[in-house]
């Protein structure tokens, strides 16, 4: 049960810090990797922070089987691209 519980909170914790990237980055990310809500990545943020009571299991493990795999890669996307400008 502890171990769930620390999988879970860690799986939050880093949805929190992907938000958060996205509410820095809004107007740049939208346009680099278009395919990817991220008003929906957004919200779940804000969802975490402010009913973190209220979110179900299942939502969290739908977010992780449907948009994690997208997500990743739209993020090197973007890695890349903010490298690549760094580097310049």
């Amino acid at each position: 049960m502890r171990d769930s519980f620390v999988h879970r909170d860690a799986v939050e914790r880093q949805l929190l810090v992907i938000s958060e990237a996205a509410t820095k980055l809004r107007g740049q990310v939208e346009d680099l990797t278009p395919s990817i809500d991220w008003n929906a990545i957004r919200g779940i943020g804000n969802f975490i922070r402010h009913d973190y009571d209220d979110i179900e299991d299942e939502i969290i493990r739908r977010v992780l089987a449907t948009e994690l795999r997208r997500l990743q890669s739209a993020c090197e996307t973007l890695e890349r691209h903010f490298h690549d400008l760094e580097s310049r």
